[in-house]
């Protein structure tokens, strides 16, 4: 027995055995920078709290019991700093999610105090985080202060998806306010469903009706329907409505359909000035409809009879394209 414990100590004081084991927190890092980059662009759900609280719980667990083992090795020593970098933003953009957050929170805490780096490495970054986090919760706060509405909205229908499922609405109403019912658009294809946890892609949303009219239709009387009609009905439609329709192309567009992004023009000076070239939709044939990646059919949106969406739009003018990412108006 004695023989087996002084092989079995032998083994665990080996520094290979260590660095060995020092690698297995290197996943778990690397899951937590993960998480960190979705929280920014993500929001979080989790279907199933308590059944996703035990799996984080014993992860985490598990992972702390290795960096504890190895807590003088360099790479966990490094991985104890990271992680608490990272934690921070998962605690703000997810603030709320605790059956995620505790887990994190707790093993960086942890591993951070009672890892092998000096006392002076220990202060220095210590400073540095406490200043990361005030500066950071500070410059959040402001941020969504300013960019949040300050009127209560509820939710009255959710996620009404497309006939392609490129695209889903849900509306928002804010009770007894001028703020009104709007109807918000956004892309049904960019979302990551791990069956555990749904990350709801953020920042693409987009509002295709208004109505703030004191008093108004109530929200959930609203008749949405989405509908596919072809690219020719939707161009002629748009025609009829206005037929000087125009649309803002990037260089890659211009280049698609042989046109020079800019001008020369005479301004009201008689000024020679550069200036972007328009871009008429009935300028555009069919064969530069269908280069600049327009579909022969596609999503319209019908709310209470009259169109308030048209698919070809969202495709010209790339409106989910990251470009026009937005990432601090929910």
């Amino acid at each position: 027995m004695a023989q087996k414990e002084k092989t079995l100590n032998k083994i665990l004081g080996n520094f290979w055995t260590r660095l060995f084991v020092s690698l297995l927190s290197v996943p778990y890092a690397l899951i937590v920078l993960v998480l960190a980059y979705r929280s920014v662009f993500y929001t979080l759900i989790v279907p199933k709290k308590a059944e996703f609280l035990l799996l984080a719980c014993g992860i985490s667990l598990l992972a702390l019991t290795a960096m504890l083992y190895t807590r003088k090795q360099f790479i966990t020593v490094i991985i104890s700093i990271a992680l608490m970098f990272l934690t921070l933003p998962i605690a703000m953009f997810w603030f709320g999610e605790w059956s995620l957050i505790i887990p994190i929170a707790a093993v960086s805490l942890i591993i951070f105090f009672l890892s092998g780096a000096s006392e002076r490495t220990k202060t220095i970054f210590g400073a540095l985080l406490l200043l990361y986090y005030i500066i950071g919760a500070l410059v959040f706060y402001l941020i969504t202060t300013l960019f949040s509405p300050h009127v209560y909205e509820i939710t009255t229908k959710k996620d009404i998806v497309s006939n392609s499922g490129l695209y889903r609405v849900y509306v928002e109403d804010a009770p007894n306010s001028t703020a009104g019912t709007e109807i918000m658009l956004e892309p049904n294809n960019k979302d990551i469903n791990n069956k555990i946890l749904i990350f709801r892609i953020k920042g693409y949303q987009h509002k295709v009706y208004t109505n703030n009219a004191v008093p108004r239709k109530p929200s959930t009387d609203l008749v949405l329907e989405w509908k596919t009609e072809t690219r020719k009905e939707c161009v002629s439609e748009i025609l009829r409505l206005n037929p000087n329709t125009e649309y803002s192309f990037d260089k890659d567009q211009y280049k698609i359909i042989g046109v020079e992004p800019t001008q020369k023009v005479k301004d009201s000076k008689g000024k020679t000035i550069e200036k972007a070239t328009p871009v008429y939709l009935k300028d555009l044939s069919e064969k530069d409809l269908t280069d600049l990646g327009v579909p022969e059919k596609g999503d319209i949106l019908y709310v209470d009879g009259k169109i308030q969406f048209r698919y070809i739009a969202a495709v010209l003018e790339k409106r989910f394209e990251l470009t026009n990412r937005e990432l601090f108006l929910q």
